[in-house]
């Protein structure tokens, strides 16, 4: 990377990282307060979580369409609001829908910053640097949720939950401030006629099957993480007897393996394939998925979750780095837009099935079937993905 492009990835990563610590110090506890504080059963617990995916689904597209045409940096901006409202106005909710509303917010936010954010990476790195450059990236992201796990569970419990969601909300709007103060839009097109395009010009011939390839794998992939991730934090303390001090705790491992092995499969991703890297991230996902769901130690957990954060790593790098391959500049924010509804509709009922298997049969599945889904993911994009060599530089959708 040129001087330039490296300091737009950094300055994009320190935003990225301001807005995770305030995501990092709720997402361990917020299961847990829904179903002690608020007393939701697990079932409504996926409910509410799919209100977050359903919320990535509707999104994505307006919010792509207006990254491309009005840039990065106001798209960014929105999603920082969305955000920051999201967690400040779970002070106030009280019953199911309420927060359901508040989680499909905080999917409008995913739905517009993260998307902008990588475009706009895109936009200033080669393709054959960014999986190193999404490394960067995410490592930052990653190392500031480190920080928030570590911290969440004793901010819920010498403070209180709401003090959690007061201090993420406080942290998004501080990333705003930033992005509105000294963010340079990256988006360079004046060309209206760039902006006329349809899915079956995004989905060109070039680029139809290894898209579908990769829809196949990561639909796959967000269902099993979708419908463990409700469940995560209630499953530590009835199956390894942690406190809420621990639980926050266990999701700092995790987040330690991904933020160490972040850059390495990065790197990875850019000199040995995208492809592969995926793949193989996809298969120890599924692993420690099973993990999670049989060992009965702390060890074993801790284990499981340093090969959850390890796969998660790749997963993210390599699939993101994949992914920006098989788009061009000018349709990117929209092309990535498409890509996230689909591959998210796996997710829609990731956490209704797990909440399902939970109550019905034993909470045990809702660990074992998503390890299925994501393997059969991993090994079908390893036999039949599209090598690297294929993916370089294609063809121009204008």
């Amino acid at each position: 990377m040129d001087g330039i492009s490296k300091r737009i990835v950094l300055f994009l990563s320190a935003i990225t990282g301001i807005a995770a610590l305030g995501a990092g110090l709720i997402t361990p506890v917020f299961t847990l307060f829904l179903y002690d504080v608020m007393s939701f059963d697990v079932l409504t617990i996926g409910l509410i979580y799919a209100f977050y995916t359903a919320a990535f689904v509707v999104f994505p597209i307006p919010f792509g369409i207006f990254s491309d045409k009005k840039g990065r940096k106001p798209t960014m901006m929105l999603g920082l609001l969305g955000y920051a409202f999201s967690y400040l106005l779970r002070i106030l909710a009280d019953k199911p829908m309420a927060f359901g509303v508040l989680y499909s917010l905080e999917g409008l936010g995913d739905s517009s910053f993260k998307p902008a954010a990588q475009s706009a990476i895109a936009d200033v790195v080669t393709d054959e640097e960014r999986g190193s450059a999404y490394g960067i990236y995410h490592a930052a992201g990653a190392g500031a949720i480190i920080v928030g796990y570590f911290l969440s569970g004793f901010v819920a419990t010498t403070l209180s939950f709401f003090f959690s969601f007061l201090i993420g909300s406080l942290l998004c709007f501080v990333s705003l401030i930033v992005v509105v103060l000294l963010m340079r839009e990256t988006l360079r097109l004046d060309i209206e006629e760039r902006y006329k395009i349809n899915l079956k010009r995004i989905f060109s011939e070039k680029t139809r099957r290894p898209l579908i390839i990769y829809l196949i794998a990561i639909i796959l992939a967000n269902f099993g993480v979708a419908a463990i991730m409700p469940v995560l934090s209630i499953f530590m303390i009835l199956q390894y007897d942690l406190t809420l001090n621990y639980v926050g705790i266990a999701w700092f491992v995790y987040m330690i393996a991904y933020f160490i092995t972040s850059v390495p499969t990065g790197k990875l991703a850019d000199k040995y394939s995208n492809k592969n890297t995926l793949g193989i991230g996809l298969l120890v996902a599924a692993f420690s998925f099973y993990l999670i769901g049989t060992q009965g130690s702390f060890i074993g957990l801790t284990v499981a979750l340093i090969f959850f954060g390890t796969g998660n790593s790749m997963i993210l790098n390599a699939g993101t780095s994949y992914m920006m391959n098989l788009t061009s500049i000018e349709i990117r924010g929209r092309t990535v837009s498409i890509l996230n509804v689909l591959k998210m509709s796996g997710g829609i009922i990731g956490p209704i099935i797990s909440g399902i298997l939970w109550e019905t049969i034993a909470p045990v599945y809702s660990f074992l079937l998503p390890a299925v889904c994501v393997l059969v993911g991993g090994i079908f994009f390893l036999l039949v993905g599209i090598p690297d060599r294929e993916l370089r530089t294609p063809v121009s959708n204008v």
